[in-house]
């Protein structure tokens, strides 16, 4: 059986520093309604009065569906103490209702980010505890110091780093918890025994200045997003690559990350990154449990039901490379890899537009074309699941040049390096092998001939100018129409019958034509990637 309880919301209309403080709309709502929204919720259904002087507050704690208690001229100068306060308002419910309360809970209006939740542990523990007063509090460790007259002294005993100093608590408006009985008999809230119960930094905020306003309307406003990834040898992790660089950019709302049981390498790399990260063995479930305000898919193809389960959820649908049946569906589906159909959907965005380009190839000066070819770059994705690198070292090597080196960039997912053993063993002079590097636009831009994937990397170079030959990994990247001369890559076709053969044709006459290099250099450099992140950006803050 649950405590009888009663909640107390004391506001005065007479605040100084932010006038009108408790009517005034803050994420949407008068900052009342969060203090008895709270209240309201709680499994403990507790009777929840307003105590104010104010007519116009107490007008709209009734609309807010709290009871009012009339506060009395005496109660309501600047100087009162709140004890005083809460037993008038204790004893006016009291003497109206004829019950008896358990507890009694002073919750301060001045709170808007705490949590039911937190509200409701805090009246489990009390009634299990036998101390008369639970109050709330937040860890707040720090190195501190005094002053005396003009003098500063510390107040700790040595400088140690905070996760060594002792832990130390600051109270918080949040609310007070007391025993019903001992308040009537004794008048005060807080007895000499009080138990602490710890709230997170946000709920612990309480407004008293208009910079702590600006701080919980920027966090009342925060949605949750949630990005949906695979990221696997098979399908590389240029997908987990593209959400971080998104989310790398999204400070102003709370983000979290799904993976499939089968993308254990996205859900590496991103918790590397140190985001909120789950691999679930069921997408749906995970989603549900999370509750997300907007979901970002970039996991292929998806189907209408998903979509549909989804925005079951109240959640917006944000989909990247999506060519399935989810893709129309969706509120948005940005397929920069693709070109339109002829019968394009009005949610779907097409083309190199769309394509996200990251900050190190933004900071990248343009490639300059040089007449001798010395330097020629061979990188296939994160995985390179056809071991194209293989198959171009094995082309090119038996007749290359000596003045000619040819880098090889390894992604972290690369599953092949046994194939490559005589190479990284250097048993081919003019070969190297790196693997993992954090810089691959300097590579791309000190190379003179690059071979890769249909991917997004051939994006990323053309945003340097490198004459770029590419081979498709499979027939999902044959799809990609960026790869084509006129955008200053020259595609050899995954169906070519000969294709050592055909790698070494088109690779010797790049090198023989500096000419041929300049052309393709000077038709990347029609391409300009800079402004694509921010526009995609802004495709997906419109959804919140």
């Amino acid at each position: 059986m649950h405590p009888s309880v009663l909640v107390i919301i004391p506001a005065r209309g007479k605040s100084k520093q932010i006038p009108r403080k408790n009517l005034r709309s803050i994420g949407g709502k008068p900052l009342l309604f969060y203090a008895i929204n709270c209240a309201k919720n709680s499994v403990y259904k507790p009777d929840v009065y307003v105590s104010s002087e104010d007519k116009e507050i107490n007008a709209m704690a009734e609309k807010l569906g709290a009871g009012t208690i009339p506060r009395p001229d005496e109660l309501s100068g600047d100087d009162t103490p709140l004890d005083p306060v809460i037993l008038h308002a204790h004893q006016y419910v009291s003497g109206e209702s004829g019950k008896r309360y358990d507890i009694v809970v002073t919750m301060q209006p001045t709170s808007p980010l705490l949590k039911t939740a937190s509200l409701d542990e805090a009246i489990r523990q009390f009634t299990l505890s036998s101390v008369n007063t639970i109050m709330s509090a937040c860890e707040d460790i720090g190195l501190r110091w005094g002053k005396t007259d003009n003098t500063f002294f510390p107040l700790y005993k040595e400088r140690l780093n905070r996760q060594y100093l002792p832990k130390e608590y600051r109270e918080t408006g949040s609310f007070v918890l007391t025993r019903g009985d001992y308040h009537l008999a004794h008048g005060i809230r807080i007895d000499e025994k009080v138990s602490l119960y710890e709230l997170d930094e946000e709920q612990a905020i309480d407004i008293d200045t208009p910079s702590d306003w600006a701080i919980c309307e920027f966090l009342l406003k925060r949605k949750k997003i949630v990005f949906v990834v695979l990221g696997n040898r098979l399908k590389g992790l240029g997908h987990v690559n593209r959400v971080l660089l998104l989310a790398n950019s999204i400070v102003d709302h709370e983000l979290h990350f799904l993976c499939d049981e089968e993308s254990e390498m996205a859900y590496q790399l991103i918790a590397d990154k140190f985001y909120q990260v789950s691999m679930v063995n069921n997408i749906s479930h995970g989603l549900a449990a999370l509750q997300p305000d907007l979901v970002v898919n970039d996991i292929l193809d998806t189907d209408a039901e998903y979509i549909a389960f989804i925005k079951s959820l109240g959640a917006r649908v944000m989909n990247f490379e999506d060519m399935g049946g989810g893709a129309a569906l969706a509120d948005v589906t940005v397929n920069a890899l693709y070109e339109p159909p002829e019968h394009e959907a009005d949610n779907i965005l097409y083309g190199p537009n769309y394509f996200c380009l990251r900050d190190e190839f933004i900071f990248t000066e343009p490639k300059v074309i040089h007449d001798r070819v010395t330097n020629v770059l061979v990188t296939f994705g994160g995985t390179d699941p056809a071991n194209r690198t293989r198959q171009v070292l094995d082309a090119l090597v038996s007749d290359l040049s000596e003045d000619i080196v040819i880098k090889v960039v390894l992604g972290v997912g690369y599953g092949h390096l046994e194939s490559l053993s005589e190479y990284v063993s250097g048993q081919h002079h003019g070969v190297e092998i790196h693997q993992d590097v954090m810089n691959i636009s300097t590579f791309i831009k000190d190379a003179d001939i690059v071979f890769s994937g249909c991917g997004r990397t051939l994006f990323e170079i053309a945003s340097v100018g490198t004459p770029a030959i590419a081979i498709p990994q499979n027939a999902k990247e044959e799809m990609h129409t960026f790869a084509s001369e006129d955008n200053g890559i020259v595609l050899i076709p995954r169906s070519t019958s000969d294709l050592d053969s055909e790698i070494r044709r088109v690779f010797n006459a790049l090198v023989s034509d500096a000419s041929w290099r300049r052309e393709l250099n000077q038709r990347m450099k029609a391409w300009n990637f800079i402004e694509n992140k921010e526009r995609v950006l802004n495709i997906l803050r419109a959804l919140l």
